[in-house]
């Protein structure tokens, strides 16, 4: 797509420096450089992460080559690049799964700088290099200034009793109730005991991802797999006269040239 129009127009990626032993100051270093300040959604988050030079894709509900298939237990991978990385988010029914997914992702590629494909079980680890992503996406949603908002006093003996109590946080923050124990935990404000306690009564209960639905809007699907960033590089290359309409059908997903037209319109009045 970029060998086809004007390559100034995408962005750099120029990432700070971080030092994985000081992983306070190296998530500090780069909330300046997303530029984050409050909460925010996936949407937003995915904005940060493009307009500083990294592709986000997010797996679509629908059957076809951009779902992933129930039964995998993959929640998302990255392909490491100098110059121009790339994220995959797996659809998820939470919005605050795929927010930990995109962070952890983000770890590897600025931590690690490698490519990785990542199921249920990292996302759970506490060691090795899985551990450090998921120690930086923790530090990333939940900083300390969010953490000193918890009054400790006020949590329950009953585990399954958490995400009543860090509910106000977790919708807050768009983050998981366990992002925010784990947050604790590494704290030394929550006993291991009852983190993985939490951990067990999670795993006993049922965790869906997320249905196709019905599937009303077609033209704005490759803007939820692409991103907004993608999309409308691809947009302004077509009215430019760089692409012509069967190319940039083809950089979206395939959609029909009437759809196409329809996603112009979506773009434009967005």
């Amino acid at each position: 797509l970029i060998e086809d129009f004007d390559a100034e127009d995408t962005r750099v990626f120029n990432p700070p420096k971080l030092n994985p032993i000081d992983m306070k100051s190296s998530t500090i270093k780069v909330r300046e450089w997303l530029g984050l300040e409050y909460e925010d959604t996936f949407e937003k988050y995915r904005n940060r992460l493009e307009h500083n030079g990294i592709i986000v894709f997010k797996s679509n509900g629908y059957k076809g080559c951009w779902q992933i298939p129930k039964l995998s237990k993959v929640l998302g991978f990255n392909l490491y690049h100098q110059l121009l990385p790339l994220i995959f988010v797996r659809k998820n029914f939470s919005e605050s799964h795929q927010n930990f997914t995109l962070m952890h992702e983000l770890g590897h590629i600025l931590l690690h700088k490698n490519s990785s494909i990542d199921d249920e079980s990292d996302f759970n680890s506490l060691t090795g290099v899985e551990s450090e992503a998921n120690k930086f996406a923790g530090l990333v949603l939940v900083p300390d200034t969010h953490l000193i908002q918890i009054k400790d006093h006020e949590r329950p003996n009953d585990v399954s009793q958490y995400h009543k109590w860090l509910k106000d946080y977790s919708n807050k923050w768009c983050v998981s109730a366990e992002v925010i124990l784990r947050r604790l935990l590494e704290e030394g404000r929550l006993p291991k005991n009852k983190y993985f306690e939490f951990r067990k009564w999670m795993r006993d209960q049922s965790e869906n991802f997320a249905s196709g639905g019905v599937r009303l809007y077609r033209n704005r699907e490759p803007k939820h797999i692409f991103g907004d960033e993608y999309v409308r590089s691809v947009i302004h290359s077509l009215q430019n006269g760089e692409l012509t309409l069967n190319k940039a059908s083809r950089y979206l997903d395939g959609i029909s040239l009437k759809d196409l037209h329809q996603l112009e319109t979506h773009i434009a009045d967005s």
